[in-house]
Order: C-alpha cells, then sequence, then structure tokens
C-alpha cells in the first residue's frame, strides 16, 4: 500500500494551547457536541492529522517572496493566509519578504471555534491555540 500523501508526520500542541483552550470552553460547553476539552482536543488532532490545506497551499513554496502590505492586524511579524486571502500576506513594510514554512498559520474552524496551527519541516503540525470568532464574542 502507498504512503498516503495528505497524512502527516505529527501533530502536537503548543504550551498556550491549553489555556486557550480552557478559556473559550469555559464559554461554550454547553453548546458544545463534546463533553470535555479533552474529547474537542481529540477531535482536533484526528482532522490535522491529515494535511487538509487546499492544492495551491500545499503547493506554494514557502521559502518564495511574498509581496506583503501594512499589516493592520498590529505589526505581527507572522503571516495569515486562510482560504479567503490564499495570497494576501500581512506583515510590517510593504515589500517583498521570504517566508518560511512555520511563519504561515492556517485557520481551521471547528465547532464554531477557530483553531490556529502551523505546518513545520516534515509534515509536522503544531496547534497554536484556540479562540472564539469576534461574531462570538459579541454574541456572549
Amino acid at each position: 500500500m502507498a504512503d498516503n500523501v495528505l497524512a502527516v508526520a505529527s501533530v502536537s500542541f503548543s504550551d498556550s494551547f491549553n489555556a486557550t483552550l480552557a478559556d473559550c470552553w469555559t464559554k461554550l460547553e454547553k453548546k458544545s457536541i463534546y463533553a470535555s476539552p479533552d474529547e474537542f482536543q481529540s477531535l482536533i488532532k484526528q482532522v490535522l492529522s491529515w494535511d487538509i490545506r487546499s492544492l495551491s497551499q500545499r503547493s506554494r513554496p514557502h521559502n518564495s517572496i511574498v509581496n506583503t502590505e501594512n499589516d493592520i492586524r498590529g505589526n505581527s511579524n507572522t503571516v495569515d493566509l486562510d482560504d479567503d486571502q490564499d495570497d494576501a500576506a500581512t506583515n510590517t513594510g510593504g515589500e517583498g519578504v521570504s517566508l518560511l514554512s512555520s511563519d504561515i498559520i492556517y485557520h481551521l474552524t471547528l465547532e464554531g471555534l477557530d483553531v490556529s496551527y502551523r505546518m513545520v519541516s516534515d509534515g509536522n503540525v503544531i496547534v497554536e491555540k484556540v479562540t472564539l470568532p469576534s461574531r462570538i464574542t459579541k454574541q456572549l
């Protein structure tokens, strides 16, 4: 049987992940179909154990030069690329910048929560944090 090209090597969680999950869980636990934060974390791991990025995101050379525009999110040096803005990058300069795969943050929405993660070397995934989307925060 051939190796599955969509399988990732590993899924791990950042040191701050559990704190962000606990914060979101206290606000949404009664609306979730999952009984605990651990069950929800298991779901995240199951979903991200496959490379769910679009074909263009997978084939984009991460070490290439990406044109950037002024950062409207607070002068962060990381770049957020999501499906709606596949080729848009934000940084602090307005000039081209070389990106490494670990500089790109991808977003996944599960149970109405925004899961931020990075694809790092050799197909490893690091889940950074979980946040409430602003539209949900306003409703609470």
